[in-house]
């Protein structure tokens, strides 16, 4: 009996098997004729865009790392495809493209950008993204001390500064030049955080902070506004209202770019600053000491400011995260940077 049962197994599993394999011909045939007749609609159906103009477009299905292949922790992107998100991004904005030779003293980021004679170096320095840290760093280098860490790095007056320095138009031209750039969504979390929240109560935003309660909360009388501070999502309305046009910590990092009238010769997004600091020591001739994240943890993807996003994002109303993604589009364009939903947020989006 049972020898019996094992024949018809054998014998029926056959043509199963036959019929999986006249199945699979066909499938792979048309696939094949589709490649060969329509290759522009093959290349649509299997490419995938990491461009998107719209915040929900970016949105992917959440996974872990090790459901993927990660490209981005210790890798950075290249200057060429850096440059060229650069020109996507002057693109975007509707300004004319960049056009040799450099002019660093017409820039539209006078205030933050400096040049540094003796290591013959120009950098641009965003706020809210390692600005400081990497002023004080050069400032050493420049003076060969480490008296820059008692010096306010951002004083109007500091010779360092592009509309302060007696460089000659050939000087700056001859210089190495950098910057750092950032995702936006983490840079918005550490500017609130650091100069609006009630945790910072930072003395010289008081009054910006009570002004934004008052503006959208309706409420009045200094008393009261001293002991508000407004939330997250009243940072971001502020922000929509007046267009991005705000203090220098919130405004847009393409509003402080020197990249009309001149092109970096290195980009550094702050998210690869720690692998990168190196080639811009080697630039320079001096090993630059810059401290890396304010808590300690070198993946970006874990660190604080990371993981505040996430959550504060997440609770933020649709039609206001469009808003800012609309006013901050180019921003993103300049790294291709991953949305607060990405599993590789915040870092940029690439392929090597």
């Amino acid at each position: 009996m049972s020898k019996c049962s094992k024949c018809t197994i054998q014998v029926t599993g056959v043509p199963r098997i036959r019929r999986l394999l006249v199945y699979f011909s066909i499938l792979t045939s048309s696939v094949l004729i589709i490649y060969l007749h329509f290759p522009s609609l093959t290349s649509a159906l299997f490419s995938i865009s990491f461009q998107s103009d719209t915040v929900s477009d970016s949105i992917e299905k959440e996974s872990t790392e090790s459901e993927r292949e990660i490209f981005f922790t210790n890798i950075p992107p290249s200057q060429f495809w850096l440059r060229n998100q650069f020109r996507k991004a002057l693109t975007s904005l509707g300004r004319r493209p960049f056009s040799p030779p450099n002019d660093w003293k017409n820039c539209n980021s006078y205030t933050n950008t400096y040049y540094f004679p003796r290591i013959k170096t120009v950098f641009t320095g965003i706020p809210k993204v390692g600005c400081t840290n990497w002023l004080r760093a050069l400032l050493s280098a420049e003076s060969g001390s480490n008296k820059a860490n008692n010096l306010n790095v951002h004083a109007e007056t500091l010779p360092y500064k592009i509309h302060n320095t007696a460089a000659s138009s050939t000087e700056l031209k001859a210089a190495f030049s950098f910057t750092l750039i950032r995702n936006p969504w983490t840079r918005l979390v550490s500017g609130y955080e650091n100069k609006l929240s009630r945790k910072a109560n930072n003395r010289p935003y008081r009054e910006l902070g009570m002004s934004i309660v008052a503006q959208f909360r309706g409420v009045s009388g200094g008393n009261t506004l001293r002991n508000l501070y407004p939330t997250f999502e009243e940072f971001l309305r502020y922000l929509v209202y007046n267009h991005g046009k705000v203090d220098r910590h919130f405004t847009p990092q393409y509003n402080i770019l020197c990249f009309s009238a001149a092109e970096y010769d290195f980009i550094v997004p702050l998210e690869h600053a720690g692998v990168m600091r190196e080639e811009i020591s080697e630039q320079i001739g001096i090993n630059l000491s810059v401290t890396g994240s304010n808590d300690g943890i070198e993946n970006p993807r874990t660190q604080r400011t990371t993981l505040l996003a996430k959550d504060w994002f997440s609770e933020v109303e649709g039609g206001i995260l469009h808003q800012i993604y609309r006013i901050f589009r180019a921003d993103f364009i300049l790294g291709d940077y991953t949305n607060f939903t990405d599993p590789d947020f915040p870092l940029p989006r690439y392929s090597i």
